[in-house]
């Protein structure tokens, strides 16, 4: 987490004891002093063109004895020191139940009092969105709330909003008639984009899993979180945030990753997709061509349910781009362990509702099983629980699998099968070596291909790009193999990677002129054959045996 502002992005200013802090990754805009006109501000270096949406995601808190708390400001404004253009979003009193607009062109104001209400309970995060844009040759406003168009803080004008570049701020304030409201904005993450006044319609079609729903969105919100910043000025799709310069990007930099030339097996599967976690560590461009070229079409994505909205701008993109997104949860949980139920819940909770309210939901949630490591403990009894409850609040509008190790009872299988639409086979766990050729994987999980078979739903086979694989061309062999074999199986759904980091960083075909060192790390040893399946310490012990012997014989 950063501690500091960046001093390359943003210019921080303050009076009568209002400052800017940054701890722990959140950047705390403070009016804390009790007195008069009491403010801190922070507004960024770049500026911005009409057509920007700005969106940061915030929380009011009160330190004074006046409960109505500090008065809150985001907007767009052309100087500080001396303004001539300002769009300001302004919320005050208890749960931010004032909401105004306030806007200045040219030095003439207009002052709209007290149009909606937010509500925002003290110490509650939500996501505060103001769009300034042109459309059919009018300048507008607007604001979004949790990503909700809020109609009646709709405002056109072209004699009061201008169109001139404008740089982004933060503003909390004491109010002049209580010298006890003191507190401070509290700020996760920033984030301005390009917003244009009718945005273009997401259709997301999921046939994968023989589904026919569809789901329609006017996108009109992007968001992530992190502690990420960057300094142009450029609106597709840049961040900023209050800290220092993001090791996203950074990462960005570091893991760009060429297009493949090199042509693959053709596989014939309906799903082939791939896992992912940290999405925004990586460029989105030169990752959508990496999938494109490696044939997927679905990303399994790890989700940290805290906050879940930060994924919804990398969703959004991977519509656009053709891939589905499921969210992948309870990784870290066993929800067949004492206590754990409750958390179970509130995680699946946690995405439905996003579902609901976000303007790019996740496509499927895929629920990472983890067997009890306790011995005859039963494995899946609230996770067949968990299932229910989460189909009967979705109907068949999203798609639910299950992810399961090879091993995984298939006595359980049958429990879980009637509440999901697919399963994914790790093909990578349970003890089992070796789970990078088409034999081994397809005896490893042949009980439980058989019991989905029975049960009459699908399985999609998830290898682990870790396993052994030397290139990608050989990841791409095996799917072409399983797919061949499983060609007249109504089980088999498709393959999958796990996971993208490790697959990326393998080249595309393997260099045949490279010998594999006889011991890792070590050079070659003229006349030492490799062999296959010694350790290290194996292959030292041999060689330092036969050295003795040789000295033996000699003396």
């Amino acid at each position: 987490m950063e501690n500091t502002l960046s001093s390359l992005d943003w210019n921080a200013e303050g009076t009568e004891g209002g400052t800017v802090k940054v701890e722990n990754g959140i950047c705390k805009v403070l009016a804390p002093i009790v007195h008069a006109y009491d403010s801190s501000t922070i507004y960024s270096r770049g500026s911005f063109d009409i057509n920007s949406m700005f969106v940061i995601r915030r929380m009011k808190v009160t330190t004074g004895a006046d409960n109505r708390g500090p008065l809150l400001r985001q907007g767009f404004i052309d100087r500080i020191e001396s303004r001539k253009n300002e769009i300001r979003h302004e919320t005050e009193f208890a749960n931010e139940s004032r909401v105004s607009w306030e806007t200045v062109y040219k030095d003439q104001k207009h002052d709209p009092y007290d149009l909606t209400d937010a509500p925002a309970p003290e110490g509650n995060w939500y996501v505060s969105g103001i769009a300034w844009f042109e459309e059919n040759h009018t300048r507008k406003i607007t604001w979004f709330k949790d990503g909700i168009r809020d109609s009646k803080m709709d405002y056109a004008s072209n004699e009061f909003i201008t169109n001139s570049p404008m740089h982004i701020y933060l503003h909390a304030a004491s109010n002049p008639d209580s010298l006890n409201n003191t507190g401070y904005m509290a700020v996760d993450y920033v984030l301005v984009r390009k917003f244009v006044g009718t945005e273009p319609t997401v259709n997301v079609v999921s046939n994968q899993t023989g589904s026919n729903a569809s789901i329609e969105k006017n996108a009109s919100i992007e968001n992530i979180s992190g502690s990420t910043v960057t300094s142009q000025p450029d609106l597709n799709n840049k961040t900023f945030t209050p800290g220092e310069v993001s090791q996203v990007q950074k990462n960005q930099g570091e893991n760009k990753a060429g297009t493949l030339d090199t042509g693959f097996p053709k596989y014939n599967v309906s799903i082939s997709g791939i896992k992912l976690s940290s999405p925004y560590r990586f460029d989105f461009p030169t990752l959508a061509k990496e999938l494109d070229s490696s044939g997927i079409n679905i990303i399994f994505l790890g989700v940290d349910i805290k906050d879940v909205w930060q994924y919804e701008r990398f969703v959004k993109m991977a519509h656009e781009k053709g891939f589905a997104v499921h969210a992948v949860l309870l990784e870290d949980f066993n929800c067949s362990e004492t206590g754990t139920s409750n958390a179970c819940e509130d995680s699946l909770n946690a995405v439905l509702d996003y579902n609901i309210k976000s303007l790019a939901p996740f496509d499927g949630i895929d629920v990472f099983i983890k067997p009890s490591d306790k011995e005859g403990s039963e494995n899946t009894s609230d996770y067949s629980t968990l299932f229910e409850a989460v189909r009967q609040k979705t109907g068949k509008n999203i798609s639910l699998s299950a992810s399961i190790p090879p091993l995984y009872p298939a006595s359980e299988i049958e429990k879980i099968s009637p509440f999901v639409d697919f399963f994914v086979v790790r093909a990578y766990c349970g003890g089992i070596e070796g789970l990078n050729s088409a034999p081994t994987i397809i005896d490893a999980v042949a009980l439980q291909m058989s019991e989905i078979r029975g049960a009459g739903s699908k399985g999609l086979i998830e290898v682990c790009a870790d396993k052994g694989f030397e290139d990608k061309n050989s990841i791409q062999e095996l799917f072409a193999d399983l797919a061949d074999y499983y060609s007249n199986d109504p089980a088999f759904l498709g393959v999958s990677i796990y996971n993208y980091d490790t697959y990326v960083s393998l080249p595309a075909k393997a260099d045949p002129n490279k010998k594999e060192s006889q011991i890792p790390g070590l050079p070659e040893l003229p006349g030492l054959p490799r062999l296959p399946g010694f350790s290290v310490l194996s292959v030292l012990i041999v060689f330092f045996g036969v050295f003795a012997l040789l000295k033996v014989k000699e003396k």
